[in-house]
């Protein structure tokens, strides 16, 4: 089965569907190599042990053999490890209309998260309290809660161990 996430983004939340089998932005899906993604030139790329003078391309390239980030300007975000794409974040404008669920949808259609973490931050002597995270295991499925409307905020498929 080769279902196209944006098409119907609720599938994500459907017990018996694979993550796997999810289709995202550029036709890609988890483990999908990134050697024949066609890059805009609007995206940002990360690798470990990159120099701050390279290019964006050269960034791609060396990607291919490393381990880093491709974001794209709607929000989506591909985990590249040697060139295969080991997870899929998905925020702002990737989300589509997932934003306007809160927590209860997500344990009413998934259950009880296997763990629940929190996101926070620092700044100076303030701790800032960013997500509220559910983490479903098996599902390999990470969806980030805003910490006052309790709404979907961020989701991230495939490897959680990030």
């Amino acid at each position: 089965m080769n279902t196209i996430f944006y098409n119907k983004p609720e599938i994500i939340f459907d017990p018996f569907i694979i993550n796997e089998d999810l289709t995202f932005i550029h036709g890609k899906k988890l483990n999908d190599s990134v050697n024949d993604l066609k890059l805009s030139g609007n995206e940002e790329i990360h690798y470990l042990n990159e120099k701050s003078f390279e290019s964006e391309i050269l960034k791609f390239e060396k990607l291919k053999t490393n381990n880093g980030w491709i974001h794209f300007n709607n929000g989506t975000s591909f985990k590249i490890s040697e060139g295969k794409i080991l997870s899929i974040k998905l925020r702002l404008e990737s989300l589509g209309k997932l934003i306007k669920y809160d927590s209860d949808f997500v344990r009413k259609k998934l259950g009880i998260p296997d763990r629940i973490g929190v996101d926070e931050i620092t700044w100076v002597f303030d701790t800032v309290k960013e997500a509220e995270i559910y983490f479903y295991d098996n599902k390999k499925l990470e969806v980030y809660f805003d910490p006052n409307s309790k709404k979907i905020n961020q989701i991230v498929i495939g490897d959680i161990s990030s």
